[in-house]
């Protein structure tokens, strides 16, 4: 169980108003990193768009949203899986023009947009099942809308693993994985330059809780079997996340450690940051209860014994749940290089997501509690400006994009002096 996963509203307008109207309630191995203290209180940000209708204009309908990115400029991006597009909106959810659309031709995608994101130069880097597409900021629109390349994805094209990243010298990380029935999966990324494989692996370390990151599933035959959301591990488990930064390293939580881990591209450890985000918070009852009953529920409609479930998550055929909260929900780095660490929400902060944010250093630069039901797939997007995620309707399964401005967290307003290294320098100075 993961906070925030769907929303309600028609037009931009209303769902905007119904979204503001929200109540509160509702350094080296093994050494922490330098942090500031936890006595400021989270900075509450209300949406200041909400892009998406139930019906009406084309350009503001949505099938089946699959990635979201947001520029320096504040301008959105939209990738939807229905008619392959990816769409471009202003700050304030204007529509602009479509960047990509289904088809094999110059600018064409072939698949859905699984994942967008942004390089050196503000370029827009769009995958979908067969590769990736990259399109170059106009001077004329000032928008990432001039194809620039692409290129075939390595193998078979990647729709499910985790978000690409492309690092300050160019070097594209394409995401991979595989996920062996019983076995803990194993997460990578391909480093790629100009379109072709460096011959370079970035490795996910194999942390704990691994095996939650497999996909429950049934067979229904030699070669077929059906996906069981739910079922990979127990509502409030703990389950690992991580991303990779500018310098081509990979950060990563187990989720139950308030650490995260900075591993290098032979898998070493780099350095350790502590977050200081306290003592484990017991689970509240009431939501305790509630998804006991759920997962009961989950277990009782299943159409199989749960013997016959593969990749079962620990603890699922008991029906034993954690005592305490995960520490780590989720690890992202933001276009501006900032490490977003994602909470449990407080007590009583209704349908929101909670962050603390911490420059490349590991120093702690604020919280901040974004008050929307985003949901986890796909993730939010962070830049320096803004913060941009998806909400659905919880009765109609209705996608709407819904942006964060950040312009009232001075703290994050200027991106943090860092030391510059590409890839290949880390490379040759070990």
């Amino acid at each position: 169980m993961r906070p925030g996963t769907a929303a309600a509203g028609i037009a931009p307008l209303v769902a905007m108003a119904a979204l503001a109207l929200l109540p509160a309630a509702c350094g080296p191995e093994g050494h922490p990193a330098k942090r500031e203290g936890h006595a400021a209180p989270p900075v509450a940000l209300d949406p200041v768009a909400v892009i998406g209708r139930a019906e009406g204009d084309s350009d503001y309908l949505f099938g089946d949203i699959r990635s979201v990115a947001v520029d320096e400029a504040g301008n959105v991006y939209v990738g939807d899986r229905i008619g392959a597009t990816v769409r471009a909106y202003s700050p304030r959810g204007q529509f602009l023009e479509r960047i990509a659309r289904e088809g094999r031709g110059p600018g064409e995608i072939t698949g859905w947009p699984a994942d967008l994101a942004f390089g050196p130069g503000g370029a827009l880097y769009v995958r979908d099942d067969r590769g990736v597409t990259a399109f170059a900021r106009s001077g004329r629109t000032g928008l990432a809308d001039s194809l620039a390349r692409s290129w075939r994805a390595p193998g078979y094209g990647d729709l499910t693993y985790d978000r690409s990243h492309v690092a300050d010298d160019g070097t594209y990380y394409y995401p991979g994985g595989s996920t062996p029935p019983g076995k803990p999966p194993r997460f990578f990324y391909l480093a790629m330059r100009g379109g072709h494989p460096t011959g370079d692996t970035l490795e996910v370390p194999p942390l704990v809780g691994m095996r939650t990151r497999n996909v429950a599933y049934y067979r229904v035959g030699a070669h077929s079997g059906r996906m069981l959301k739910g079922l990979s591990h127990v509502p409030f488990a703990a389950t690992p996340s991580w991303d990779v930064t500018d310098r081509g390293t990979v950060l990563s939580s187990d989720g139950t450690s308030d650490t995260l881990l900075e591993t290098g591209p032979r898998g070493d450890t780099l350095r350790i940051l502590a977050l200081g985000g306290g003592k484990p918070r017991p689970i509240p009852p009431d939501e305790r209860g509630d998804s006991l009953e759920a997962l009961n529920a989950r277990i009782d409609s299943l159409p199989v014994p749960l013997k016959d479930v593969m990749n079962l998550g620990a603890d699922v055929a008991d029906r034993r749940l954690p005592d305490v909260l995960p520490s780590v929900l989720s690890v992202r780095v933001a276009t501006s290089g900032l490490i977003w660490v994602e909470r449990w929400p407080a007590e009583g902060a209704g349908e929101s997501r909670s962050y603390d944010v911490f420059d490349s250093a590991g120093a702690r630069l604020a919280s901040v509690r974004l008050r929307a039901p985003l949901a986890s797939d796909p993730p939010p997007f962070f830049s320096r400006r803004a913060v941009v995620g998806v909400t659905r309707d919880p009765e109609t399964g209705v996608g709407r994009v819904v942006t964060f401005s950040l312009d009232s967290v001075p703290a994050l307003r200027a991106r943090p002096a860092m030391r510059r290294r590409s890839s290949a320098a880390q490379r040759q100075r070990r």
